[in-house]
């Protein structure tokens, strides 16, 4: 018998691990966001790449906030507010991968659409790896000044931001 409090002669005890230093490096301690929340988000990315000043400077963002499934219009692949557009025809509007390629390549046919719908998967894909609400987002790495930064900060140092180069060598 071990005792009342499970210590004593004869009696191991197992240690339990803990892993939270390598959950936290998997990821495993972050809570995706909810839908609504994601949504919220993209749409917020698009309002940033497609409106300054209150003005529209791109007709999609009219196409894709006001209306759903962009009203129906055809849409081209090559930039980042074209992949919020399909991030947002799968999660919000609901459409089907084929819709959704049909949106982007009209003049596909049956026959070769398997190959546009990989391609608006990615598009897809793409934006899910950079969505900080998304299960599959990684943070990105801290660069070498930012390592350094972080280091002072541990050691207790207060950083002194200066708006210029200082030059400290006197000619």
């Amino acid at each position: 018998m071990c005792g009342s409090r499970g210590f004593g002669r004869g009696c191991r005890q197992e240690m339990v691990k803990n892993d939270i230093a390598e959950a936290r490096k998997k990821g495993a301690l972050r809570f995706p966001w909810s839908k609504e929340h994601r949504i919220s988000w993209v749409e917020w990315r698009i309002r940033e790449l497609t409106i300054r000043d209150g003005k529209s400077i791109d007709q999609r963002s009219e196409w894709l906030l006001v209306e759903r499934a962009a009203g129906g219009r055809k849409l081209e692949p090559g930039d980042k507010v074209a992949d919020y557009a399909v991030w947002l025809f799968w999660v919000r509007d609901g459409l089907s991968w084929h819709q959704i390629a049909y949106r982007f390549f009209p003049s596909a046919t049956e026959r070769d659409i398997g190959k546009y719908v990989l391609r608006v998967r990615r598009m897809y894909n793409r934006v899910e790896r950079n969505h900080p609400g998304s299960a599959t987002y990684k943070p990105p790495k801290h660069s070498e000044q930012e390592k350094l930064l972080l280091e002072a900060l541990r050691a207790g140092v207060v950083p002194i931001f200066v708006a210029a180069p200082v030059n400290l060598t006197k000619s």
